[in-house]
């Protein structure tokens, strides 16, 4: 009997595979397509967890390195800020002491107060009768009367001074000898009116005939102010250093 045709062998009808086998399993093109997905997911997690997160790390450690060292920047510029502002006040405080300070006058100011003050009395016409500064001279003042500012920097000195006068030149000699330097202060004040110059007199019609005004004996208790010299202000200051340990 003749077949026609071709002749196919079995093995061949039967889808013998030309597949690779692993392990006893078919390497199939599905089951190729899995594996290498599976290997690409496990190859991206080592290079993740072998390169990109320690990269990541040490970029969030040394961004957090620039914040921190920013901060810090930020503070000292602050701190700067802070002390240059302390020494602008510092500066200006010392400007404003020394003016208050010259306002008092120096040392040079007390030698001449009485011819001062002589002065000052005859230009009003009014008479100096007595001008007695305080034995032992200026003082250092220790409590703050005068302010806790110039506490233990400025002398004062006690003088007795007695004018006479009416009211209107010694309401003068007082309004001069505030503009002398040093500072000056009245804390006492006392004035008698002389029985001699306080008289009535008539005429021959019985009418008041105008008098000078009556004298004023006035005594004052001047504390004349200065300041302590640079001299005596760093004998004050050596003075109140601790002594040292034996």
């Amino acid at each position: 009997m003749t077949v026609s045709g071709d002749f196919i062998p079995e093995e061949n009808l039967e889808g013998g595979g030309s597949n690779p086998v692993v392990f006893g399993m078919e390497i199939t093109p599905n089951v190729g397509g899995v594996l290498l997905a599976v290997l690409g997911v496990g190859a991206a997690a080592y290079l993740f967890f072998n390169l990109v997160q320690p990269a990541w790390q040490e970029y969030q450690q040394l961004k957090a390195s620039v914040e921190e060292k920013e901060i810090q920047v930020e503070q000292q510029q602050a701190n700067i800020k802070k002390i240059e502002d302390a020494n602008a006040a510092l500066a200006q405080a010392q400007q404003e002491k020394a003016s208050v300070m010259a306002m008092f006058g120096d040392d040079s100011a007390i030698d001449t107060l009485a011819l001062d003050i002589n002065r000052q009395v005859e230009a009003s016409r009014a008479t100096l009768k007595n001008f007695s500064p305080e034995s032992g001279g200026s003082k250092v003042v220790t409590d703050p009367s005068f302010g806790e500012g110039v506490q233990g920097k400025l002398k004062a000195l006690n003088v007795n001074l007695q004018m006479e006068g009416s009211f209107n030149q010694l309401q003068s000699v007082m309004r001069n000898i505030e503009r002398l330097q040093p500072v000056i202060l009245t804390p006492e004040f006392t004035a008698q009116v002389d029985p001699a110059t306080q008289k009535i007199v008539l005429n021959s019609q019985g009418r008041v005939i105008s008098q000078p005004e009556p004298k004023l004996n006035t005594t004052l208790n001047l504390k004349v102010l200065t300041p302590l010299s640079q001299e005596e202000l760093a004998e004050q200051a050596a003075a109140a250093q601790p002594a040292p340990a034996q």
